[in-house]
């Protein structure tokens, strides 16, 4: 999370000058579920979504846009490491993971060029998964941003 949020501090001022940029933090959809033997993890892919919406929110207006990207499970060294004994014990649904439950990581890379390109935009601040269907969430950004959906908010409770 420091790495982050120190990058952010960096590129964000020149961003402001130029009047223009995007930000992409690196998420999980375990930042927003309760899971064991994870919460170090986990609480850093928290704060990664609290990031991306604050610093949406700060830089609103000023032609900068922020997204918490989740490449889902994607066959990498730390997946890999995860498939050995110690991953099998604490981990075995990854074990168990099909292919088809694995992401391409072409389809990580497919997401954060058409971010780049501007494509989702109108999201900004929100989390986005590799495999979401970017098109739909896109034909539906109104309702998304109205509903304060693909964001980290606490439901507040309506009392007695």
């Amino acid at each position: 999370m420091r790495g982050a949020f120190n990058c952010c501090r960096v590129v964000v001022a020149g961003m402001v000058r130029r009047g223009r940029g995007r930000v992409v933090n690196i998420g999980s959809l375990a930042g927003g579920r309760d899971e064991t033997y994870i919460s170090g993890y986990a609480c850093a892919k928290t704060a990664h979504l609290r990031l991306t919406g604050t610093l949406a929110a700060e830089t609103a207006g000023l032609g900068i846009t922020v997204f918490c990207v989740s490449p889902g499970l994607v066959r990498t060294r730390m997946v890999e490491e995860l498939l050995g004994e110690a991953g099998r014990r604490w981990r075995p649904w990854i074990a168990a993971a099909a292919p088809e439950d694995y992401t391409p990581a072409e389809q990580v890379g497919d997401l954060l060029v058409r971010i780049a390109a501007g494509d989702p935009d109108p999201l900004s601040g929100r989390f986005l998964h590799a495999r979401d269907d970017l098109d739909a969430l896109l034909a539906d950004a109104a309702r998304i941003a109205a509903d304060d959906l693909l964001s980290l908010r606490l439901r507040e409770w309506p009392g007695p």
